[in-house]
């Protein structure tokens, strides 16, 4: 699992290191043929932030700990 976030700045880089993030990612799970959930927030401000992870049905942390709950328990039944 990869958490992370990237605030916007005043410059461009904040699209290139989300793209680059990803791009790098991508590789890695291709390269070691493993999944990895990404939890990289592109956000505008640190509130935006704050409400993704924020204790509510929001929370993008829990939601990528369940998505890889949900991943483990499916490779296990096929792998029976």
């Amino acid at each position: 699992m990869c958490f992370g976030i990237i605030v916007k700045g005043d410059t461009l880089h904040f699209e290139m290191i989300s793209e680059e993030s990803m791009r790098g990612l991508g590789s890695v799970m291709h390269d070691f043929r493993r999944p990895i959930l990404v939890e990289i927030l592109p956000v505008f401000e640190m509130q935006q932030a704050i409400d993704r992870s924020s204790n509510d049905e929001f929370n993008k942390g829990i939601e990528a700990a369940v998505a890889a709950i949900e991943m483990v328990a499916w490779r296990r039944s096929i792998c029976s």
